[in-house]
């Protein structure tokens, strides 16, 4: 396979085989739109890699799932830890292999960045789609992905400029959401599919897309509701959570339910179109 003049290998045009990870319910998201888009330009295009229902559906052959992915901070992670670095390990083996024409890192830098390195080191092309905020903290950064990186795709306009004076080639392509982020049915549908009693107020807990965000909310979540349901007397709860998440376990931390809270998988936008306060 040929070089460019960075050394990085070019891509088979024809039939490139695309290894893409995503590491939560949003990365999984974004991960199945841009595969589609890709398999409209290379039909014969294959992708391998970590992700979620809806990557698998999209055809992403996931060799890791990330419903164990979904730490929130370093205590998470180090208490899950032998199970990271298993797909660290095997996700570094699989771009040493160099069989993939290119790496296509979605978001989650506490795993992407660190493959990103190890990309370098085996001449392997590294696409990032969303920038880690490194605006926002640790700047530094931008340094090692200007070393590693062979392009970022940004979501924030400013980014793209902020990169390029860094010595980074990056794209602004827009916010993924504001074309994804809209619900399927009115509300008056979505309070019949939910069973919901139109004459009431519905309110909505969201605590987050990702299982270990879920898990250390819910609690409070869950008194505060309490509280809204003393305030508001009559009333109804609905939680969205993600396809990623296990919703056996969520049932289990409700218990008995006094509150009858419903748990809406995977329709988060027609629960917040629903709901009369989030």
């Amino acid at each position: 396979m040929d070089s460019d003049s960075r050394g990085v290998r070019k891509m088979n045009i024809l039939e490139p085989h695309f290894l893409i990870v995503a590491g939560e319910a949003s990365g999984d998201l974004h991960g199945s739109k841009l595969v589609q888009s890709l398999l409209d330009i290379y039909p014969k295009a294959r992708f391998t890699g970590m992700g979620g229902t809806r990557m698998r559906d999209a055809g992403v052959n996931t060799l890791f799932g990330i419903e164990r992915m979904g730490a929130v901070g370093l205590v998470e992670i180090f208490a899950d830890f032998g199970h990271y670095f298993s797909v660290y390990r095997a996700l570094m083996k699989e771009i040493a292999s160099r069989k993939y024409t290119a790496v296509i890192l979605i978001d989650y830098p506490t795993l992407n960045l660190r493959l990103a390195k190890q990309g370098r080191k085996h001449d392997c092309p590294i696409y990032y789609f969303i920038s880690p905020q490194v605006w926002a903290w640790r700047k530094g950064r931008i340094k090692d992905i200007r070393k590693s990186v062979h392009k970022m795709f940004v979501i924030l306009p400013f980014e793209e400029e902020m990169y390029r004076e860094a010595g980074v080639d990056a794209e602004f392509l827009g916010h993924p959401f504001i074309e994804m982020v809209h619900p399927t049915r009115t509300r008056e549908e979505s309070l019949e599919k939910f069973s919901l009693n139109s004459d009431i107020k519905t309110v909505g807990l969201l605590p987050g897309s990702r299982m270990n965000e879920v898990t250390s909310l819910l609690d409070e979540m869950l008194q505060a509701a309490e509280k809204i349901k003393k305030e508001l007397g009559s009333c109804q709860f609905l939680l969205p959570v993600a396809e990623s998440i296990n919703t056996d376990l969520i049932q289990q931390k409700l218990g008995s339910n006094p509150l009858d809270i419903k748990i809406i998988q995977g329709e988060t936008y027609d629960v917040m179109n629903t709901c009369d306060t989030l």
